[in-house]
């Protein structure tokens, strides 16, 4: 063959160059995926592009961040200035990025211009344009939701789609009752839909809509149905959030909202990265929660003003709830005293849940006076012979501090002196010191109109994560806040990563210890999310008598917990337990990282600063709660146990979960976890929990918390008998497993003897599967 000379030499070399370059060009080529609450995505962005959030307009404000090309470094998030909606449960100003690499193609092949399966492919393009066409084709049967007019559907007002299969828009429903649903299928990627339930008014009162999921499937986290009080999403209050998979075990509270002021506005909105089935949703005005939408508080009371009235031996918010489940008398079951619960089926020498109230109208037990409104991501703390919670997101008018007195068996808000206060502020951490309240850092609330959108009263509001310290004297008569943030640097110690007034972070723990030979009180503070470092791998101190902050150089396994983990205080071993959080995985395949919840758990040696990786949990979770219960028994509750990464259908609604109800005991001394069960409805995250004063048997009690609803219920979990009434070695040594409570046996007394008061040292017996745990000498 000849060779081309001149000015054809010239342009085909020029092509030549331009192909190899574009083709090195596609293979450093990178994909970038952004998910910030609701989901964007851009492609192909080149080095300092700027990106402006496009997320749901209904629901978000405009933001921008910049995004650099390339690796980055460490696992800082990507992050965003925008809307933080703790409905979403997880500050949405965290954004989540993916990379994904395009695949290598041969230099040759990139530059072939045809080959022998060219006609083939042509064939098959043909083909496919014909039936392309021929399917376009409409008749008066295919399209769902509009008319066929000249071969094509022509869809109603909200509906899109090539049949108009697909819900898009707003659709405004007049009728009295009615079905709303997604469509055929599964629903579209990135789409948002709207319907404005407007029924008659038989007379001035706004009639009560009745909404109720019948069936319900959508991407936990990302793809949510919001039910609106109201005409708009200005409305006077936001009752619902919906994600994941419906239970279709659950109560009606679980399933049914109530609007009471004669319209109510539902949005939905999916990302553009994966859908599901969608969901089938019936509504009713002048009707009450039921177990059937035929039918008003499921025949067992009667419907006024939204409100069911049951009759004698139903409770619940639906009257689907026998007092009595077993035969006993119409006011309940009285039980034996070595048996206890609704139908007196628990033992009481064994561990068991309990109610201590449910939500309003829902079960026997009610909320008591006083009550707050329902708030998540709250501090729960021990004080005397109360209980303190501070702050929390709520959809509602609150105070920031409350009290519930055990005995008294009431709520009340602590009044303090008019000055300087803490801005209301939601998942920080607080501790109590002696007669003294600590709170340091969380994401507090603003009500500028451009950061929070002013959506339905409160709960629109965005935040800034913020380093205050404040302090609060809770024996003074009317206590009065002190803004403790240090502002200069201490002249002997260096703040962490330069700051002397501490970091910007939310979603971390905090411990107060005693440290040094000196035993001076110290605030440890773990790990959490920073706006401008990301998850933070960092145990900080905040030396309470001082007032200053130093960062610990700690030395072991190098732990990390991200965003809403656990860290309790074991006084049996001195030692501090960190588990689960949203942390920062890289993956093998991409350069960028995502967030996943870990089951890990690590022992934190306070003394030495050492931390030692302990056995995983079963499953992995964030924003759950965990306590002592008892020395040596850690209780871990509920929480997000989504994994992003696993597949996510009906049949298989374990990976699509938002909420878990699972608990789970740790026992320290044999390193072994052990799952226990849990009562219905009972599945939650960012809830708080805590051990009650001043009761006989040690008992943790469950609070608020988020499931598509903010909770204000309060769930009990008991411990069994003690050791002391145990006359066998075998039943000794299995109370931990049976009653949360470990023990020991000394073999030369034959007596079983609690834990508490024998030194910690121990020898795991492998063969038997019990401890010998050595007394002092």
């Amino acid at each position: 063959m000849g060779t081309r000379t001149g000015s054809g030499s010239k342009i085909e070399n020029e092509t030549e160059k331009i192909e190899n370059r574009t083709e090195n060009e596609m293979q450093n080529k990178t994909e970038v995926e952004i998910e910030c609450g609701t989901g964007i995505k851009i492609n192909s962005v080149p080095s300092g592009t700027e990106i402006r959030n496009r997320t749901d307009p209904l629901l978000h404000p405009t933001a921008t961040n910049r995004l650099r090309s390339g690796r980055r470094k460490g696992n800082r998030p990507v992050t965003v200035s925008g809307d933080i909606l703790w409905r979403d449960y997880v500050a949405s100003s965290i954004v989540h990025v993916t990379r994904r690499r395009h695949p290598r193609v041969s230099p040759g092949r990139a530059r072939r211009k045809s080959s022998w399966y060219s006609p083939f492919l042509c064939s098959v393009l043909i083909v496919l344009l014909f039936c392309d066409d021929a399917l376009s084709k409409c008749s008066g049967e295919n399209c769902l939701n509009g008319e066929c007019r000249n071969e094509t559907c022509v869809c109603d007002e909200g509906w899109q789609g090539p049949e108009c299969q697909y819900c898009g828009g707003k659709i405004k429903l007049t009728a009295p009752s009615g079905v709303i649903t997604d469509g055929p299928g599964n629903y579209s990627v990135s789409v948002q839909c709207s319907w404005l339930l407007d029924p008659p008014w038989l007379d001035s009162d706004p009639p009560p809509i009745r909404v109720r999921l019948e069936t319900f499937a959508t991407e936990c986290g990302w793809d949510h149905l919001y039910v609106y009080d109201g005409d708009s999403v200005r409305a006077q209050r936001l009752l619902a959030v919906f994600s994941g998979v419906l239970d279709q075990t659950g109560s009606a509270w679980t399933r049914q909202v109530v609007a009471r002021s004669g319209r109510a506005l539902l949005h939905f909105f999916s990302d553009d990265a994966y859908a599901m089935e969608g969901f089938n949703i019936t509504y009713a005005a002048y009707s009450c929660p039921s177990d059937n939408h035929h039918t008003n508080c499921s025949e067992h009371g009667d419907c006024v003003n939204g409100i069911c009235r049951c009759f004698d031996g139903w409770v619940g918010i639906a009257c689907d709830q026998p007092i009595c489940p077993s035969t006993c008398t119409p006011r309940g079951c009285i039980c034996e005293p070595t048996h206890s619960g609704e139908d007196c089926s628990r033992e009481r020498a064994r561990h068991s849940w309990s109610w201590l109230w449910r939500e309003p109208h829902e079960g026997a037990s009610q909320p008591p006076p006083g009550a707050p409104p329902p708030a998540a991501a709250y501090s729960l703390l021990q004080y005397n012979d109360t209980l303190l919670r501070v702050g929390g997101e709520t959809f509602a008018q609150a105070e920031f501090l409350y009290k519930y007195i055990v005995e008294q068996r009431r709520w009340e808000a602590v009044e303090t002196r008019s000055g300087p206060a803490p801005a209301p502020r939601f998942a920080h951490s607080a501790v109590v010191h002696g007669h003294e309240l600590i709170m340091y850092g969380g994401v507090v609330a603003s009500d500028e109109p451009e950061r929070g959108g002013g959506l339905a009263g409160l709960e629109g509001r965005a935040g800034e994560v913020t380093n205050e310290v404040w302090r609060l004297r809770l024996d003074a008569v009317r206590p009065q806040w002190r803004n403790t943030t240090p502002t200069a640097c201490h002249p002997h110690h260096v703040g962490p990563m330069g700051h002397c007034g501490g970091l910007h972070v939310s979603g971390h723990t905090a411990v107060v210890v005693d440290v040094g030979a000196a035993r001076k009180p110290v605030m440890l503070v773990f790990f959490g999310h920073s706006p401008v470092y990301g998850y933070l791998n960092t145990v900080l101190e905040y030396h309470i008598e001082e007032g200053f902050w130093t960062s610990v150089a700690t030395r072991g396994w190098p732990a990390r917990a991200g965003f809403g983990h656990t860290a309790v205080y074991d006084n049996l071993s001195h030692r501090i337990y960190v588990h689960g959080g949203l942390v920062s995985e890289s993956e093998a395949t991409q350069v960028m990282y995502h967030e996943v919840p870990s089951a890990a758990l690590f022992e934190y040696d306070i003394d030495n600063r050492v931390w030692r990786p302990l056995p995983k949990a079963p499953t992995p979770r964030y924003l759950h709660s965990a306590t002592f219960i008892s020395p040596g028994m850690m209780l871990v509750f509920g929480g997000n146990a989504h994994n992003d990464t696993a597949a996510a259908t009906v049949s298989n609604p374990a990976n699509a979960k938002c909420y878990s109800g699972g608990a789970l005991l740790y026992d320290v001394r044999c390193s072994v976890w052990r799952q226990l069960q849990t009562p219905q409805d009972a599945a939650r995250a960012a809830h708080a929990a805590q051990v009650m004063p001043g009761i006989e048997r040690s008992t943790a009690v469950i609070m608020g918390g988020f499931d598509g609803r903010l909770r204000s219920d309060a769930l009990l979990f008991e411990v069994g008998q003690g050791c002391s009434g145990l006359t066998s070695e075998v039943a000794c040594l299995a109370n931990a497993e049976s009653a949360a409570i470990a023990c020991a046996w000394k073999v030369e007394e034959r007596l079983c003897v609690s834990v508490r008061i024998l030194f910690y040292v121990f020898i795991a017996t492998r063969v038997t599967h019990t401890l010998t745990i050595l007394p002092l000498k």
